[in-house]
């Protein structure tokens, strides 16, 4: 039988958050091998492989199905995922991994001060060049 593959992040308020989560729920996480280590255990769930990994580890290996489960930014399993939702299923929001989103475009784009004029050159750049315009992110 294969072991259930659960994965939190390694560092940071997403990892004390998570690891909080789960300690509520009655699933308190101990980390082996002090606080540099990469494997936790579940006290009385033998059975669990848990793991911890960063929060972008965590969405490419729930995408490319190394991993069963895992605590991770919806954002990235949208960046990574090839098809989109099929890859993947979001079981529970859990709410404490927010975001602040900050859009910004060249001073030389006087005509976009809004996200509908974004949106617009958006689709005008797509109809020009068939593809669609490129977003960075962190």
């Amino acid at each position: 039988m294969t072991r259930l593959s659960l994965a939190i992040p390694s560092k940071g308020r997403l990892k004390e958050k998570s690891e909080a989560w789960l300690a509520s729920a009655g699933f308190p996480v101990t980390q082996i091998g002090g606080e540099r280590g990469y494997q936790a255990e579940i006290e009385g769930l033998g059975d669990v492989e848990m793991r911890l990994l960063s929060a972008r580890e965590i969405a490419q290996g729930l995408v490319d199905g190394s991993l069963h489960a895992g605590v991770t930014g919806e954002d990235l399993l949208h960046d990574l995922a090839p098809t989109g939702e099929s890859d993947f299923e979001v079981l529970k929001r859990l709410g404490f991994g927010g975001a602040d989103v900050i859009v910004a475009v060249p001073q030389a784009w006087v005509d976009v001060d809004t996200m509908s004029d974004l949106e617009a050159a958006g689709a005008a750049f797509r109809k020009a060049h068939h593809r669609r315009l490129r977003v960075a992110t962190k």
